[in-house]
């Protein structure tokens, strides 16, 4: 029986007077279409030299010997390559072949740059991911590269790192996460180890040096692409 005090679902003209935004608009009928296959075509292969990225159902490179080839299949993780942040510390894994060792990836989404490390060389690879889609999708991702024997997808965060002496530690996460981790960074990592660090605005500059700094972090490159900015610094020797 109607009380006469029924709920209704606010309509997108309530919405929009709510913020104080005109209650005009317009309507488009977009037809229907198959989706994914929309997305899957904005995904194209990319060189960020010496690596070439490509999605499964893209063409593989024929006779190119100087780009190391793989494969990232995104789903609802971050890091296909085309993202500034995720080029960048690609860029700065390239010069740290004497680092591979024990390489940790701290946000490792899809995997790509763990499975870097693995192509590079690395023989052992923690990629490390809270998020359950992502600890799927990178696992998914190491398996189509055939590096599972060497990298190893692990949900939980940098707490949950039992080992130490790692020689390398990627990081390519956002400025709060790392800022707060970047102490847990270096008691895991080895006398002189690499630390990359991706993700990171040209505006926090100095915010990260200073942070850098007061860890005993030595800087010992920078990269820039567009608004973003990334940095490989070195540990301490004990």
């Amino acid at each position: 029986m109607s009380t006469g005090r029924e709920k209704h679902e606010p309509s997108f003209g309530d919405i929009l007077a709510r913020y104080g935004l005109s209650e005009q608009w317009n309507e488009t009928l977009i037809p229907a279409r198959n989706w994914n296959l929309e997305w899957e075509k904005s995904i194209q292969p990319l060189s960020v030299p010496p690596f070439y990225i490509r999605p499964s159902w893209a063409e593989p490179l024929v006779d190119n010997m100087q780009l190391i080839e793989w494969v990232i299949d995104p789903q609802m993780s971050f890091g296909t390559g085309h993202h500034e942040s995720t080029r960048l510390a690609l860029q700065h894994l390239d010069v740290c072949l004497d680092s591979l060792d024990r390489v940790l990836d701290v946000g490792t989404g899809t995997g790509i740059l763990a499975i870097a490390a693995a192509k590079l060389g690395a023989q052992s690879v923690p990629g490390l991911d809270f998020d359950t889609s992502s600890f799927k999708n990178a696992s998914e991702n190491i398996v189509l590269n055939q590096v599972d024997g060497m990298v190893e997808i692990r949900q939980g965060t940098i707490e949950s790192v039992g080992e130490t002496g790692f020689t390398l530690i990627l990081a390519n996460i956002n400025r709060t996460v790392w800022r707060n981790d970047l102490p847990s960074y270096v008691e895991r990592a080895a006398p002189k180890a690499e630390i990359i660090l991706s993700g990171l605005q040209l505006t926090d500059k100095a915010l990260i040096a200073a942070r850098l700094k007061k860890n005993k972090l030595l800087l010992l490159e920078e990269r820039i692409e567009a608004d973003w900015w990334s940095v490989r610094a070195r540990c301490p020797e004990s």
